[in-house]
């Protein structure tokens, strides 16, 4: 049901409280695509225990109810790439990029640049470690994003109670430690000859630990395996294309915010430049 649809007496009557709640506008829906992650959190607000390391997605035919997993069965219909600063204590994207096929591509931002101000990495390793650049650059970050199908057949709930779901459309930004191997995994079945949209691959986690004592910081990396091959369907074919045009959306959303910030921090012979050549452009298409 969407936001601007009026539930009927019969939907209501099978609802739970928590759909119930979100109907009447006690809480904040999440809108887009569910999204696939690796848990961090060692509990929830209301005190549940949650596995760290464990795959989590949120299933919109269970009311949403987030399902973990310790393994999960994934198949990547699409992959791109963007840029991101993601600011922790408001729990948002500061600054985000289009999303492109490959990471030659230029990567327009929302406040007017490219790549979120990320420079090179031979820029990079000359850089102070203690100085403020290279303290912003470590901020910016390469993501894979990956569009496809995820279930998790023995999960557990909040509660630790058995749950399952299967073949959930999502989205999974994948990053730091976990973008090489998911890279290289990818090439991998490529080297194979194996499509990837054909390919359902089991997802497990690894635990590390860098640093020691109070300041070890322990980080999970995502490991991908073949688990089995299966056909490329119509259904599938059009849920592909309903990637495509969710990507298209979002991508012409920063485009927008781009555009902006250009404009707004451009000078006043910069504008007078534009026009002219706006100009030039109607004279030639006349």
């Amino acid at each position: 049901m969407t936001s601007t649809e009026v539930a009927t007496l019969e939907d209501i009557q099978g609802m739970s409280e928590q759909e119930l709640m979100a109907l009447t506008g006690q809480t904040e829906e999440r809108s887009g695509l569910p999204r696939l992650a690796v848990n961090y959190n060692a509990d929830d607000e209301d005190g549940n225990t949650l596995p760290r390391g464990a795959y989590r997605i949120d299933d919109p035919s269970q009311g949403g109810m987030t399902i973990y997993g310790a393994e999960a069965h994934f198949r990547p219909l699409f992959r791109v790439y963007s840029y991101s600063i993601w600011d922790q204590d408001a729990q948002k994207f500061t600054v985000q990029t289009v999303q492109a096929k490959n990471l030659g591509a230029p990567f327009p931002d929302t406040i007017g640049g490219n790549k979120c101000g990320k420079i090179s990495k031979a820029e990079r390793d000359a850089l102070d470690p203690k100085s403020a650049e290279a303290i912003f650059q470590s901020t910016i970050k390469c993501n894979q994003i990956f569009y496809g199908l995820v279930s998790i057949p023995n999960g557990t709930n909040v509660k630790g109670k058995k749950a399952s779901c299967e073949n959930i459309p999502c989205v999974w930004y994948v990053k730091g430690a976990s973008f090489v191997p998911l890279g290289d995994y990818i090439k991998r079945l490529q080297k194979e000859n194996k499509p990837m949209f054909k390919v359902v691959s089991k997802l497990t986690t690894t635990r590390h630990k860098a640093g020691s004592g109070a300041n070890a910081v322990t980080f999970f990396v995502a490991e991908a395996t073949p688990l089995k091959e299966v056909e490329f369907t119509p259904e599938d074919q059009s849920l592909l294309g309903d990637f495509l045009k969710t990507i298209q959306g979002y991508n012409e959303h920063i485009m927008g915010q781009h555009n902006k910030a250009v404009a707004a921090n451009a000078t006043p012979e910069e504008i007078d430049m534009a026009l002219d050549l706006e100009d030039d452009e109607e004279e030639v298409a006349a």
